[in-house]
């Protein structure tokens, strides 16, 4: 449902406005594991997530600023890997 809802709003949310840049606050306490977020989205659905938020942005020309945040877990190397994501996701499009 979170990524369903996501893929609805983006179209919703630039229609509503012309954005020079975006920040984008990649928590990953929408994670299964997460002891707070309980949305459970996997390390795949995280993936999926990142790349939607930025490619949506970058097919309309806009830049996207994107930092981790959230996360509250005791595994700190899972933890780790499930905030590097989000620069796996965006070092894709740098190429």
């Amino acid at each position: 449902a979170y990524l369903e809802r996501l893929a609805a709003i983006l179209p919703e949310l630039s229609a509503q406005a012309h954005w020079d840049i975006v920040f984008y606050n990649a928590g990953v306490d929408v994670h299964a594991d997460d002891r707070l977020g309980r949305l459970s989205l996997s390390d795949d659905g995280l993936r999926a997530r990142d790349d939607m938020v930025i490619s949506h942005f970058r097919a309309q020309g806009v830049p996207v600023c994107g930092v981790i945040g959230g996360g509250y877990s005791t595994d700190v190397p899972a933890l780790a890997a499930r905030h590097a994501i989000l620069f796996e996701v965006a070092a894709g499009y740098a190429r």
